[in-house]
Order: structure tokens, then sequence, then C-alpha cells
């Protein structure tokens, strides 16, 4: 009997292990099949988006090839955690978007838009408008 229970446990561990590498299989397969999708949406942009920017075969080669390095890189990742390594991330800080402001040294115009005294009247009753907003540019 003992030697039953032993072949027992050594086949539930096997198959544990099998298991945890048909999941890692996976969750690899489904990163490349969501960066091959992530390839395709950017192909369709550049067919049948705006045309403002060119993008070339060669570029997408560059892209195929960074998709093919990524899968790589997470199976280094989960062969180091794996063995019980940490993996170590470094910062950063993502750029604000917008316009930037304009250097100080420029020089500034105030251009002030008044109007005559008749035209700062209702038309109406004749009471004194009032400025409703500003425009600063």
């Amino acid at each position: 009997m003992p030697t039953d229970m032993t072949t027992q446990s050594m086949s539930k561990q096997a198959l544990q292990a099998q298991v945890l590498e048909l999941h890692q299989k996976l969750e690899q397969q489904s990163l490349f099949i969501d960066q091959l999708l992530e390839q395709i949406r950017l192909a369709r942009h550049q067919h049948f988006g705006t045309r403002s920017e060119r993008y070339s075969l060669d570029q997408m080669a560059l892209a195929f090839n960074e998709a093919e390095a990524a899968v790589d890189d997470e199976n280094a990742c989960a062969l180091a955690q794996a063995n019980g390594d940490t993996v170590v991330v470094p910062a950063h800080r993502r750029k604000k978007g917008g316009r930037r402001r304009l250097p100080k040294t420029f020089p500034r115009i105030e251009v002030v838009h008044e109007l005559d005294e008749a035209e700062c009247r209702c038309g109406k009753c004749a009471a004194t408008l009032e400025p409703v907003s500003e425009k600063v540019s």
C-alpha cells in the first residue's frame, strides 16, 4: 500500500506541474495574440485612417520584431519569477499633453479694443452696456 500512495502523490505533483506549465503557455499565447490584434488595428488605421502620417513596411516589420522581443522578455520574466528572483522595473514619468507655454523672453503686446460711447448704449432703452466676456490669447 505505501508504494501505491507514493506513486499517486508523484503523479499528482506531475499533473500539477503540467497544469502550471500549460497555464504559463496560455498566458504567453494570449499576450502574443493581443499584440497581433493591436498590430492589425494599427495596420487598419494606417490603411483606412487619416493620411497625415505615412507608414512604411519597414516600420511594420519593426513592430513585429518588437512583439516577438516582448514575448521573449515575458518568458524571461516568467522564468525569473518561477526561480524566485524579483523583477525590478524602473520608474518613469509621462509627458503632459497640450501646448507648451511661450517663453517669457517673447515680447508681449497688450491690445485693448474699446467702443465709442454711443456704441456702449442699448439700442432700445439707452442703458449702458456691460462687458460679457474677455478673450486673452
